[in-house]
């Protein structure tokens, strides 16, 4: 038994004349007379009484019809919930980010997201910048959202979406914490509040800037998320470098910062896997991008 046969056999149904649902569907009538004649055989009934002027439904037709017609509709749905996750346009789509994308990015792209493709089921997910990696490349996450450099080790493609400047956040009675801007080479006797191994985009930033401004930094106390690490800065215990988006936390003085002159810029980038393919990801990416930065190209 085929969806075509019974297709025809609805249309017959309703047009009770083969000619007429031949004609409908656009085929000769005698195939279409074969058709039916295998469907009755397959089914060991007889569906239509065959009269001069047409057909009529026999009682294992009339049985029959209501079956077929939900087989029909059951197929119809079928081939557009398949479609529709096939273009990305539904499905389960699980993201992590770290704590500083939260402030304002993951917001704002979800938001676009969510208007845009509202049948994707959309699961959320803070993490620190490793616990990203290490499930993204476990296929536990489809996209991590992750601060950037990474270790040259890690396996994952990345894409970026947006960067920002460094910025210092120090106690508000630091002797520094009035300046306009700070030089890193200033600091370098101070104590460093560090991010910690799950953190590794952070925490090479803030060694790779130091070692810049030409010192190791005096790390005394380490933590994983930019918020954890702002409340060990307001209770005295060091300075910390933190991203721009920093600035809208109250808890301590947040101030640019140079190095040799000039800014420190950190990204976030996608976390994906090399091979990925899957349209519902292409589509996040697409819309990350154009929410952080519209003038970069659309992951194809």
């Amino acid at each position: 038994m085929e969806l075509r046969q019974l297709r025809q056999f609805v249309v017959l149904a309703e047009r009770l004349s083969f000619r007429r649902a031949a004609e409908q569907l656009n085929i000769a009538q005698p195939p279409l007379s074969v058709s039916i004649a295998k469907l009755e055989a397959e089914l060991c009934a007889k569906l239509f009484e065959r009269h001069t002027q047409g057909v009529s439904l026999t009682a294992a037709g009339e049985a029959a019809l209501p079956f077929a017609r939900e087989a029909i509709a059951r197929s119809d749905e079928m081939r557009t919930a398949v479609g529709s996750v096939v273009t990305g346009k539904q499905g389960q789509l699980r993201v992590g980010f770290v704590s500083s994308a939260s402030y304002s990015l993951v917001p704002r792209i979800v938001a676009r997201f969510r208007d845009i493709y509202p049948g994707v089921h959309l699961i959320l997910e803070e993490a620190r910048g490793m616990e990203c990696i290490e499930r993204v490349e476990a296929g536990e996450l489809d996209v991590g959202i992750v601060r950037t450099p990474l270790p040259e080790t890690a396996s994952l493609r990345l894409a970026p979406i947006e960067t920002s400047e460094l910025m210092v956040a120090m106690p508000y009675n630091h002797r520094l914490s009035n300046a306009s801007c700070v030089q890193l080479e200033d600091l370098a006797d101070e104590s460093f509040i560090q991010y910690d191994h799950s953190a590794p985009g952070m925490r090479a930033i803030v060694l790779m800037s130091c070692q810049a401004a030409g010192y190791i930094p005096n790390v005394t106390h380490t933590a994983a998320q930019v918020h954890t690490v702002l409340s060990l800065v307001r209770t005295g215990l060091g300075v910390a470098l933190v991203p721009g988006i920093a600035e809208l936390e109250e808890q301590c003085a947040i101030l640019p910062l140079t190095c040799r002159g000039g800014s420190i810029t950190l990204g976030l980038s996608l976390a994906l896997r090399p091979q990925e393919s899957s349209r519902l990801v292409n589509n996040f990416c697409n819309i990350s991008r154009n929410i952080a930065c519209p003038t970069l190209h659309q992951v194809s």
